[in-house]
């Protein structure tokens, strides 16, 4: 699993838990559910592997995905969120 997919699941439990509910919450929830998700996958290949699904559905992975990458930066500074 993917340090990216991890990320996607620790935000699926969050949503569980009721900590988060937004559209990256659902996305990161479907794709732990989606038993074809590429767990291994590039981020490129998750994003082709998207494009089976609506428009909105792949809104809310690159929205996941730029979260991430911005956690990433602020963990980076030494700026844990």
């Amino acid at each position: 699993m993917t340090p990216f997919v991890r990320w996607i699941f620790r935000q699926a439990k969050r949503a569980d838990n009721n900590d988060r509910d937004d559209i990256v919450a659902d996305f990161c929830c479907d794709a732990r559910r989606d038993p074809n998700f590429p767990r291994t996958a590039t981020i490129t290949a998750i994003r082709k592997y998207m494009e089976r699904y609506p428009y909105y559905a792949q809104t809310a992975f690159e929205d996941a995905r730029v979260e991430y990458r911005d956690h990433n930066r602020a963990r980076a500074r030494g700026d844990d969120r």
